[in-house]
């Protein structure tokens, strides 16, 4: 073997190694990069999620707004928590379930 032969032959080997290296660099950042996307995606899916759980619950309190507001409603808050009584009602308690 000569000596041209043996200088071509590290060159050759020299650009396989870089070939090589940049190849598994490329391969690296390919495969974090998806990582990175998958991890972004799965994020992104969490969040719809919440805002879809925000909308419902919102929908829910407009409706309990609507409601709160009738007679209907405030009527009942004031008879069961309150304990009033319309004007010339007369109340029955059952002295047999008190103790």
């Amino acid at each position: 073997m000569s000596n041209q032969d043996k200088k071509r032959k590290k060159k050759s080997f020299a650009k396989l190694i870089i070939f090589l290296c940049f190849f598994i660099y490329a391969g690296y950042i390919f495969i974090s990069q998806q990582v990175t996307i998958f991890d972004k995606k799965t994020h992104i899916s969490d969040l719809d999620r919440q805002i879809a759980q925000a909308k419902d619950e919102s929908k829910e309190l407009d409706s309990q707004k609507k409601t709160v507001n009738s007679p209907e409603y405030i009527e009942k808050i004031a008879r069961s928590e309150l304990g009033y009584v319309a004007p010339n009602e007369i109340i029955f308690i059952d002295a047999t379930s008190q103790n």
